[in-house]
């Protein structure tokens, strides 16, 4: 039979071989107990242990100050399996199982969680110039944590507390490795000048302000993170990370290190220091290693808005590693995928792509922008903001306030012999008639357009002003997308379908005996999911449907004469991967709409 036992992990208590747990022991900073720790943060009778089972080891908590933790996740009573890990006051324990394995010494980067009090470096604002490297926080910054009920904020497995550096290194404590540490990052300026540098050797005590920086970035892109937001609330700022589209709790700042970060940030950017009261906006650069070896460069775009406790930064990661770099890429099915490619051979006509904001559609676009060969064609993109640059392609950004705005743009763009145009978005009229005009003149444009699906595309350009006959024209394929959060497989749990899911489903899946519902665990932030996928609803305007839309045909009519070739609409291309395992049924209704 198997033993379970723990391992000591970290200073400030008991040391040596792991202690086997043949009954139930009491853990705590009393003398005569079971295991008693040197560790003045923990109660004197702190938190129970004992054998559940082969495999696990039951956690209660005994009304302790502080709490106990496992994987982060303040418990009252919780199971601990082969390599989970338990915090009692300062110290931290291994799970490990005697037949697995020995786990190997195992210390969070940056030393023993909790085991000290911390000084970190930043820099103060009065004293910046123009460099973010080299100013230090005082003590009165950082206060010794006494961790209390009201200030806890837990998230799935994850809590916060004042002590920013743990915040962070338990919220990716469980998410799988990206191959590089927080001392391989590199920051840059917009001008490229280098600002925090990496640091080869292994980080000691207290964090500087570079390092602080570095930890905050390397955080966000193993969390797959989106947009990095820092807020200022009544008493603290609170540190908020976009994960899969869904707000996620990282770290709390207390205000004096808030607004330093912020400030830091500021530095980076290249923005006035000074300007409180005001939008303001920047970008920086990191550099960091890659898969294959190269280096890789992440840009960020950065936006300061003034609010009651002050400004609240915003932080735009633009990762082209993190988007589809082919059409191939997409996840598309294989029907739309053909149809796409015979669309974009093409030297003449409109693909559309629509969906709300933050539904993918740029990124579609980019994906089939690198599908083209640009050494044959000439390509050019106006873009409001350019986000990724994309090698052998003109990207032209809009500036309003210079005058230079879409339909201005797209007209000089025109007379630079274009084979190939893509307009980030048709807001207007002249926009919509320019860029129609020029699909039937012998120009591919790709563009977007807000709307519900495919054929309110189409009612969308007549309501701009675009007559039907025009349209009819122009149009060659109308893409609309959304975005889904996919299940996370480690915890993902099977229910049984309801007759309406089945129904919904389609015949295809109707005998299906199980789909899937979001779990939650330390892989996945406890959210239950792991990254995105788009789903699609293609419209292909071909003669039959180009006549109806000559004539203002109206929406069920467009619809007949679509499904007619196969046309699969939007909640039908999501119900798809919710019967493949892929989607959770009620994540497709959220994003789609009923």
């Amino acid at each position: 039979m198997g033993r379970v036992g723990i391992r000591i992990e970290s200073a400030g208590g008991a040391s040596g071989s792991a202690r086997w747990i043949e009954q139930a022991i009491v853990v705590g900073r009393a003398a005569g107990i079971d295991l008693t720790l040197d560790d003045a943060k923990a109660s004197r009778q702190h938190a129970r242990l004992e054998a559940a089972g082969e495999t696990s080891v039951r956690v209660r908590d005994l009304g302790s100050s502080n709490g106990t933790f496992v994987n982060g996740r303040r418990v009252i009573e919780a199971d601990a399996g082969d390599g989970d890990v338990i915090q009692i006051g300062s110290t931290l324990f291994r799970v490990v199982v005697e037949s697995l394995k020995p786990v190997e010494s195992w210390v969070p980067a940056g030393g023993p969680i909790g085991s000290e009090r911390r000084v970190a470096e930043v820099p103060i604002v009065d004293e910046v110039n123009d460099d973010a490297s080299g100013f230090v926080l005082t003590e009165d910054d950082l206060v010794d944590v006494q961790v209390r009920d009201s200030d806890n904020i837990s998230i799935g497995k994850h809590v916060l507390t004042d002590d920013y550096e743990r915040s962070l290194e338990t919220l990716a404590m469980e998410l799988p490795p990206i191959g590089f540490g927080e001392n391989d990052i590199r920051t840059f300026t917009a001008k490229g000048r280098p600002v925090h540098d990496a640091s080869p050797a292994k980080i000691k005590g207290p964090r500087d302000m570079g390092q602080l920086i570095r930890m905050i970035l390397h955080t966000t892109v193993r969390c797959r993170s989106s947009d990095i937001h820092l807020e200022p609330q009544r008493e603290h700022y609170m540190l908020r990370l976009r994960v899969d589209g869904v707000m996620i709790d990282a770290a709390r700042f207390l205000t004096p290190v808030g607004l330093k970060v912020a400030s830091a940030i500021k530095v980076l950017a290249d923005i006035d220091l000074a300007g409180r009261e005001t939008i303001q906006e920047g970008r920086f650069s990191a550099e960091m290693p890659g898969k294959d070896g190269r280096p890789r460069r992440i840009d960020y775009r950065v936006s300061f808005a003034p609010g009651v406790f002050g400004q609240k930064l915003v932080i735009r990661s633009l990762d082209p590693a993190s988007v589809p770099n082919k059409l191939q890429e997409l996840g598309l099915p294989l029907t739309i995928a053909r149809e796409i490619a015979d669309v974009i051979a093409l030297d003449a006509g409109m693909v559309l792509v629509g969906g709300p904001t933050g539904s993918g559609k740029t990124t579609s676009l980019y994906a089939l922008l690198r599908s083209i060969d640009s050494s044959q064609r000439n390509v050019i993109t106006i873009e409001d903001p350019v986000e990724i640059q994309l090698d052998g392609i003109t990207q032209l950004p809009v500036d309003s306030e210079a005058g230079r705005n879409f339909p201005t743009i797209l007209r000089s763009v025109l007379r630079q012999d274009p084979d190939v145009i893509l307009v980030g978005e048709v807001r207007d009229s002249e926009t919509a008639k320019t860029a129609l005009q020029a699909s039937i003149t012998g120009h591919l444009v790709f563009t977007t357009l807000h709307a519900k699906d495919t054929l309110s595309s189409v009612a969308r350009l007549h309501d701009l002003g675009v007559d039907y006959p025009m349209i009819a024209q122009g149009l060659q394929l109308v893409l609309s997308q959304r975005l889904v959060r996919t299940l996370c497989m480690a915890c993902r749990k099977p229910v049984k379908p309801t007759p309406e899911q089945r129904k919904n489903l389609g015949p295809r899946y109707e005998q299906v005996e199980k789909i899937f519902e979001p779990g939650g665990c330390g892989r996945c932030l406890g959210t239950g999911y792991s990254g995105r996928r788009a789903i699609f609803e293609m419209l292909s305007v071909r003669d039959d449907l180009r006549r109806l839309i000559a004539r203002g045909a109206d929406m069920e009519q467009l619809e007949d004469a679509a499904r007619q070739s196969g046309f699969i609409k939007l909640h039908q291309s999501g119900y798809d991967c919710v019967g493949r395992g892929l989607v959770a049924y009620s994540e497709v209704d959220r994003a789609v709409g009923r």
